[in-house]
């Protein structure tokens, strides 16, 4: 366990940037869904892409979390072993409501509780919300966002302090490449880089059988 309320602080900073560099990973088309586009398998190819899309989830939640409780520390506020954003940020002072404001904007299209739920949704299917592909990929996109902009609140906190300068850069340029994956990456349902092609249609029975009749089918 780190030695006092700084060092758990800083402990945590580095757990936000790896979390952030999970969802900077995630922006990007997946080996698995290039082949399966390749082999034209949509079903297999759309599991795929939920899949990432999941997990960008998860790890924007994981960002957010950790963001709030390395606030927490440098704010003397003791933390409890909870995943609710809602509590965390209701339990930090008012200085950090830059932090916390990201994820609990009310102009935001999926709120505090919805986002929590991505702890366990992402690593259990069971748990994750009825979504369509498109769907899933908006709420990536979204949290994705969110994470990025609670990263870079949270980096101005720490702007300065000798002990963090290192981490906090890290952290800086991770929010950097979120901003950059979000526009060159393949997240959105608009962006995406290889589509499965349509089956071929099969003739119609009809159009067969007037061929065969016809002697078609020897020219």
């Amino acid at each position: 366990m780190p030695p006092d309320n700084r060092a758990e602080a800083l402990e945590r900073l580095k757990d936000t940037d790896n979390a952030l560099g999970r969802v900077f990973n995630g922006l990007h088309e997946g080996a698995k869904e290039r082949i399966e586009a390749d082999k034209g398998d949509v079903r297999r190819w759309t599991n795929a892409r939920y899949q990432r899309m999941a997990f960008v989830c998860t790890d924007a939640q994981s960002t957010i979390e950790n963001a709030y409780k390395t606030a927490a520390c440098l704010a003397w506020v003791p933390i409890e072993r909870i995943h609710s954003l809602q509590h965390l940020a209701a339990a930090l002072p008012a200085e950090y409501g830059d932090v916390t404001g990201p994820a609990t904007s009310s102009h935001n299209q999926v709120a505090p509780s919805a986002i929590t739920l991505w702890h366990t949704a992402g690593p259990h299917v069971g748990k994750r919300p009825a979504l369509t592909l498109d769907e899933s990929e908006d709420t990536a996109v979204e949290l994705a966002q969110i994470a990025g902009h609670t990263a870079a609140a949270l980096a101005g906190h720490l702007a300065g302090a000798q002990d963090a300068a290192t981490a906090v850069a890290d952290l800086v340029h991770t929010v950097e490449q979120i901003q950059a994956g979000l526009i060159a990456g393949d997240t959105g349902k608009k962006t995406r880089r290889s589509v499965p092609p349509p089956p071929p249609c099969a003739p119609l029975p009809i159009v067969e059988k007037l061929a065969a009749g016809i002697g078609l089918r020897e020219a």
